[in-house]
């Protein structure tokens, strides 16, 4: 990763977070944000709250049915990113004698990529009372709070469905960062407005937004040729895709991360990269972070896709855009 391109521009919004999350939406894929399960009803969140003080962190679960009631039931905190190095995971499990510990994930450099570290249990106690989870952490037994990215989710076994004996692991999720209607990551609306003439370039042509952002999109793989081992699959009728990218900022910092990228089918349907983010290519680029004036930054891009979609186009579109002329697009062939 860049030496100049710095994680969490925003330090001063972590003193808290909170989230609501509809019921019925438990998913068969922890990658997907909205599922139609209702079972079991103590993993189904309905909120979720971190609220950080001067010397110790309070978080909240609300599911809509008693959780001791889940089996094998796990609900994880996140602050950041899931996979980068300034980000840590806090991980509640019911342990064999019915109780509760309290686990603490990070993540470290290894190799040129990123390992999750084993869990460190942690001496808090975890309260558990009918519908609702919490336990507070003091901050010096985590790592310092360095985004504004929220992660909350909670899993559990289903219930046996037509006389199967197989174990299901089902997952919900609630965060304070977007919103999603289905498997994989479609947004429901029109795509960032077009370039003033609507010219759609090659592949491998560099294009400058009006704000002096000069990007490349080099390749767009559908699916990903070779890819790298995913820790999560995608979800049925879905394929990883890949695009190559490079940015480089013009006379003044910028933010830019996989979230400027989109991919635009033929139908006019717009999907943004994978949520939770995982590198089906490497290098992979970074997720969201300052670029600095006159530096530049190079990766992969990973979507997960429809398998019968067909890509027309890929957008980038800065988050100082809004003007036509900021919004750039290439032609996928």
């Amino acid at each position: 990763m860049p030496e100049d391109l710095v994680i969490g521009t925003l330090p001063s919004a972590v003193d808290r977070s909170n989230c609501a999350d509809p019921v019925g939406d438990i998913s068969r894929a922890v990658s997907a944000e909205a599922g139609s399960l209702t079972e079991p009803t103590g993993v189904d969140l309905i909120a979720a709250r971190a609220d950080v003080g001067d010397a110790d962190m309070t978080v909240t679960f609300t599911a809509n049915g008693p959780i001791d009631e889940v089996v094998e039931p796990i609900f994880s905190m996140i602050q950041g990113v899931s996979g980068q190095e300034v980000s840590f995971e806090l991980r509640a499990l019911q342990v064999s004698d019915g109780g509760w510990a309290l686990t603490l994930i990070t993540w470290q450099d290894e190799d040129g990529g990123v390992r999750e570290s084993d869990p460190l249990v942690l001496g808090v106690p975890v309260t558990v009372d009918g519908d609702e989870l919490t336990y507070t952490v003091p901050l010096r037994e985590l790592p310092k709070l360095v985004t504004i990215v929220w992660q909350f989710g909670a899993s559990g076994i289903a219930p046996p469905a037509g006389g199967s004996n197989a174990r299901e692991r089902v997952f919900d999720d609630c965060n304070n960062f977007g919103t999603q209607t289905g498997p994989g990551t479609s947004v429901e609306a029109e795509p960032p407005p077009p370039p003033a003439n609507d010219a759609s370039s090659p592949l491998g042509t560099q294009l400058t937004s009006d704000d002096e952002i000069k990007v490349t999109v080099f390749a767009f793989q559908k699916p990903a040729v070779d890819p790298e081992p995913l820790t999560v699959q995608p979800e049925a009728g879905y394929e990883a895709a890949v695009l190559e990218a490079e940015v480089c900022a013009g006379g003044t910092d910028v933010t830019i991360g996989t979230g400027n990228f989109w991919a635009l089918t033929s139908k006019n349907e717009l999907w943004k990269p994978w949520d939770p983010p995982q590198a089906a290519a490497l290098p992979a680029f970074p997720d969201r972070g300052v670029l600095t004036a006159g530096s530049c930054t190079r990766g992969w891009i990973t979507f997960e896709l429809p398998t019968e979609s067909q890509i027309g186009n890929v957008v980038f579109a800065p988050e100082s855009g809004g003007s036509e002329t900021g919004t750039l697009l290439w032609t996928v062939a």
